[in-house]
């Protein structure tokens, strides 16, 4: 059995939408599923949106009212999980599902049993703008980033040993047992990236990549500054509680490949990823540095908050 979890809060915007795709992936399913819609402390419509879109549905999902924050959310509904449930599939309600996206990533957690953790490869949405191509220019062109150490000891499953080590939250899947989230951590999956590999060693996290999720980037110079903040009181707050993670540090780290650009000539992307580069590290250095809150929560993105699909 697989235990599926959505924490939304103020979500009403995409609900609906999410709700449908999960629905829709779980009859596809080759396997029993139960569904847990987390209310986080909300204050809009979510609740009401997600009842009428569950009305209908043959297995009755449960929604629960927890606390606000993603985590406390989390906390709550996974002592509620079946016995008999052997992974469970976080979900946040601002993506968009491809089909078979939790069906792949169900089969890659069979296959591999070794690996602890597996996560959805998110795609953005594309936007006709010179300035959202510029702040998300690492996001849209993800194969010229690449991790600045040798990371290849990370990697057992795949050729590409360049790639990134840690995971992101869109989706992912954990077998039962593994979730180990503190209250500290402002970002479950940072955490859990550094808590597995400290846990269980290098190679226990592998990424799905035909099990695909789209996502609204920031599109707002204010929100683009929101969404970089509060990864750096992430990093900050993961480093100063957890000093036990520290060396893994260095594994994180990304560089963007511009041999790779230069050899292929995309002067345009090169521009890019250099205006991007320079503001990300003087923001850095003075947030991380001066001005940072390291008690701050996660801030809502409110451009991020409603994804569609054309």
């Amino acid at each position: 059995m697989i235990s599926i979890i959505i924490s939304a809060h103020n979500e009403e915007k995409n609900i609906k939408n999410i709700l449908e795709d999960v629905i829709k992936e779980i009859n596809l399913l080759e396997e029993n599923s139960e569904l847990f819609i987390g209310l986080s402390g909300c204050t809009d419509k979510t609740e009401k949106i997600a009842r009428v879109t569950i009305k209908n549905h043959d297995q009755k999902p449960l929604i629960v009212k927890t606390p606000l924050g993603k985590i406390s959310s989390q906390k709550k509904i996974i002592k509620l999980v079946n016995k008999r449930s052997w992974g469970i599939l976080f979900l946040d309600c601002d993506v968009r599902l491809k089909k078979y996206a939790i069906r792949n990533i169900v089969a890659d957690a069979k296959r591999y049993k070794k690996v602890k953790m597996f996560y959805a490869k998110e795609i953005p949405l594309p936007r006709k703008s010179i300035f959202y191509n510029l702040i998300n220019v690492r996001t849209l062109n993800p194969d010229y980033v690449i991790a600045k150490e040798n990371v290849s000891d990370f990697h057992p499953y795949i050729k590409n040993k360049n790639k990134k080590v840690f995971a992101t939250g869109g989706m992912y899947l954990i077998r039962r047992g593994i979730y180990d989230v503190d209250g500290k951590t402002i970002g479950d999956d940072s955490y859990l990236t550094h808590s597995i590999y400290y846990r269980f060693g290098f190679g226990t996290i592998k990424q799905t990549e035909n099990a695909i999720v789209y996502y609204q980037p920031v599109y707002t110079f204010r929100s683009w500054i929101k969404k970089w903040k509060r990864i750096w009181s992430d990093i900050n707050n993961l480093y100063s509680y957890h000093p036990e993670f520290k060396y893994m540090e260095k594994y994180m780290g990304l560089k963007i490949d511009f041999k790779k650009l230069i050899k292929e000539r995309k002067i345009k992307l090169i521009i890019f990823f250099s205006l991007e580069r320079t503001w990300n590290n003087i923001g850095g250095f003075v947030f991380r540095k001066f001005l940072l809150d390291k008690e701050s929560k996660w801030d809502q993105l409110k451009d991020t908050k409603e994804v569609i699909l054309k």
